[in-house]
C-alpha cells in the first residue's frame, strides 16, 4: 500500500519511525494469517484516529504500540488474530460453568 502510493520506497519517503510502527502493528495483529493483516490494518488506521479524537499526543501511540508488542510476544506469539478467538471461547466456557453452578445452587434447583 505504502510502496504503491509512493511508487518506490527509500529512507526519505518511508521514515524509520513509520517502519517500526508498521512492524509493531504487524506483530500485534499476527504476521502469519490473513486475519492478522486485517487486525494490523485496523490498529494502524483506527488507533491513531481514536487517540487524536481523545486529544492524546501522538507520542503516546508509540508507547502504546511498544507495550502492545511486548504483551503480544509474551502471551500470544501468533498475534491477536489467533489469540482473541481462543480467549473468547475460554471465557464462554467459564461463564457457562459459572452459570450452571449458580443455577444448581439456587433454592429449588436440581442440585441435591
Amino acid at each position: 500500500m505504502v510502496a504503491g502510493f509512493y511508487h518506490y520506497l527509500n529512507s526519505l519517503t518511508f521514515a524509520t519511525a513509520d517502519s517500526i510502527t508498521l512492524l509493531a502493528v504487524v506483530l500485534m495483529g499476527g504476521a502469519f494469517s490473513l486475519w492478522g493483516a486485517v487486525v494490523a490494518a485496523l490498529l494502524y488506521q483506527f488507533l491513531p484516529a481514536l487517540l487524536n479524537n481523545w486529544g492524546v499526543s501522538a507520542d503516546w501511540l508509540i508507547i502504546l504500540f511498544g507495550v502492545g508488542v511486548l504483551q503480544v510476544l509474551t502471551t500470544a506469539p501468533a498475534g491477536l488474530a489467533d489469540q482473541v478467538p481462543k480467549d473468547l471461547a475460554r471465557l464462554g466456557r467459564f461463564l457457562a460453568r459459572r452459570l450452571r453452578h449458580l443455577l444448581g445452587r439456587r433454592p429449588g434447583g436440581d442440585a441435591e
